[in-house]
């Protein structure tokens, strides 16, 4: 009884970790430019994990697209964040705006 248990908590953590990663809340303000436009869209990055961010836009972003995300850390302490991500999905949000889930490719 507890083998079968066991192993179907294992299946259910397996699935539940894939969205295990912290995710700090930080609402600021971002810079995407995408490949082969290069012109700044201004947006908001509503959370950042060590995978991906969610971010806020004012119009709708093809998934498969990748861009350059550009975050001010307004630290002279901390770097900036500039990364490369990749638009996994885009939902219709709040207020006439987009939500673009991203996954992180690298960051420079």
């Amino acid at each position: 009884m507890l083998q079968g248990l066991s192993s179907v908590n294992s299946v259910q953590r397996d699935h539940s970790e894939k969205r295990d990663f912290r995710r700090m809340m930080i609402n600021t303000d971002i810079t995407l430019r995408f490949e082969g436009d290069g012109t700044p869209i201004n947006a908001k990055c509503i959370n950042l994990s060590s995978t991906g961010m969610l971010i806020a836009v004012s119009q709708s972003i093809e998934e498969g697209a990748v861009c350059q995300a550009e975050m001010d850390s307004g630290s002279t302490i901390v770097t900036n964040l500039n990364a490369h991500v990749r638009v996994i999905r885009c939902e219709t949000g709040e207020k006439d705006a987009y939500l673009l889930g991203t996954e992180i490719l690298n960051i420079a």
